[in-house]
């Protein structure tokens, strides 16, 4: 196996680490996956990042996260940017 070497420093020591906040696939989703960093241990720079669980992404899954476009599809855009910009003004909608 050939021996990975940092293009910043030249290290040639590495680490795995993750991240506290979890990818996910859209802003509804419950479920996600870890985010996992491989850096140089010398000088920080980070070599790679890669995803868990890839299975969450998948197109076929049996409840697609709803899209933004299709919740505002019959309002006007004054009241789409009220609701966006200031939740508390009189006419906005939460989503």
């Amino acid at each position: 196996m050939e021996t990975k070497k940092c293009f910043k420093c030249g290290g040639t020591e590495f680490a795995e680490g993750t991240d506290y906040m979890p990818i996910k696939p859209s802003l509804m989703s419950m479920s996600g996956a870890n985010k996992i960093y491989t850096f140089c241990l010398h000088c920080g720079e980070v070599d790679s990042i890669r995803i868990e669980n890839t299975t969450i992404f998948k197109k076929n899954r049996a409840f697609p996260p709803l899209s933004l476009s299709l919740a505002f599809k019959n309002l006007s855009p004054t009241v789409v940017e009220t609701s966006l910009h200031n939740p508390r003004r009189k006419g906005a909608i939460s989503i």
